[in-house]
């Protein structure tokens, strides 16, 4: 095929990936429809209760159950109006100490168009053990919902946590989920970048995010109001503001991915890369809304301010060139990153423990270690600068 003439070739391409794309959305429905209706009930009823077969008796923490000292309920709670905007929530049962962290905004992984928040809670539970409330959150999939509309969705769950006194939040997300929040959490930063999100640039459809409002209010950016008199009788709601995020193995940039790693064997990298671009495809805005910046590399010139960052991946994932750069795009820019890189591949961290060896094991429990270690950084933080303002004002 390299002799062919390059109207050929790219004619050839974009017809291997329509077809490709039309059977794959098949294929991707059939695989939806099975977890949505199996992961759930073993979910409650097995796994997190130790009694798996498939999921294993104990959590990334060594903990048996997954669940102990975790008070987990599915469906909790209804951020928005499109049906998967949903709620799971994990409470730390020692409320004491949950009262003196701030709460945990979790956003799944499965490439943006498949998986769910129960089929990953048994990967947080040992997060709301340490005494940080997880509100883990569903989100419409593509390529019904392609990008903004997940993106959207984070920020309606941030705003609908501030409504309710939650204003102080921590986010947390593993692939397509760790691009979401990333993204999510530069929005929430930048006022002026946020209003450009949310204006016309959308392709004249509503947001959610202002003038049309979030669950019809509009939005604010860390307690600076960002919207007009818009939805809900003048209404606002402001969007909580982010102490710090954790992601892994998510998808940083549009580019670096494709490169090949030399940890990895050739036809891995090739099986990757094609996963990677699939996933993308499907992900797209055809329309162009946002101009189809939905990494946060895409958006960096135009930030301002950001939150802390850790960024948790294995170098035999084709994905940790993108969080590379990510790293070096933040240091560049003088903004807070920590980085951590393991010899493991994608989902090293959120795969139930009894699926890896006994070098992943370790490696996955190091990760968790270094993510609540962070957590509870920047918890401290928060609840001094609490008090200060206490002693101030008293």
């Amino acid at each position: 095929m390299s002799s062919l003439p390059a109207d050929t070739k790219r004619a050839a391409k974009e017809l291997f990936w329509t077809v490709t794309l039309a059977n794959g959305r098949l294929f991707v429905s059939g695989i939806r429809r099975f977890l949505n209706w199996w992961v759930p009930p073993h979910q409650q009823n097995y796994h997190l209760k130790g009694t798996s077969r498939v999921g294993g008796p104990f959590a990334t923490d060594g903990v048996t159950p997954p669940a102990r000292g975790v008070s987990v309920k599915l469906f909790a709670h209804r951020y928005g109006l499109h049906p998967s905007e949903t709620l799971d929530t994990l409470l730390c049962d020692d409320r004491n100490l949950a009262q003196r962290k701030p709460p945990v905004l979790y956003a799944h992984g499965g490439a943006w168009i498949a998986a769910s928040s129960a089929c990953l809670l048994h990967s947080v539970a040992p997060v709301a053990r340490a005494g940080f409330d997880v509100f883990s959150m569903d989100y419409p999939l593509a390529p019904a919902a392609r990008f903004p509309e997940p993106v959207v969705s984070v920020l309606r769950a941030l705003a609908w946590m501030a409504a309710r006194g939650r204003g102080e939040v921590l986010l947390m997300g593993d692939s397509a989920g760790g691009n979401l929040v990333s993204l999510a959490a530069a929005l929430v930063a930048n006022r002026p970048l946020l209003e450009e999100f949310a204006d016309g640039r959308l392709g004249g459809r509503e947001s959610g995010v202002a003038g049309g409002g979030v669950g019809g209010e509009s939005a604010a950016v860390g307690g600076v109001r960002a919207g007009g008199g818009g939805g809900g009788g003048g209404r606002r709601v402001a969007v909580s503001e982010n102490r710090g995020g954790v992601e892994h193995f998510g998808v940083m940039d549009q580019v670096s991915w494709s490169r090949d790693l030399d940890t990895i064997s050739q036809t891995e990298n090739q099986v990757m890369h094609f996963l990677t671009d699939f996933a993308l495809r499907l992900y797209r805005c055809p329309d162009g809304r946002f101009q189809n910046k939905l990494t946060i590399v895409d958006v960096l010139d135009d930030v301002a301010e950001l939150p802390p960052f850790q960024l948790i991946c294995g170098n035999k994932d084709v994905l940790v060139w993108t969080n590379r750069q990510l790293r070096l795009e933040l240091e560049k820019r003088n903004f807070r990153v920590e980085y951590f890189e393991y010899d493991e591949r994608h989902c090293f961290f959120g795969f139930p423990p009894a699926w890896l060896s006994e070098e992943g094991q370790a490696e996955s429990k190091a990760a968790l270690g270094e993510l609540l270690r962070f957590f509870q950084t920047h918890s401290d933080l928060y609840f001094a600068e609490v008090k200060d303002l206490r002693n101030i004002s008293s």
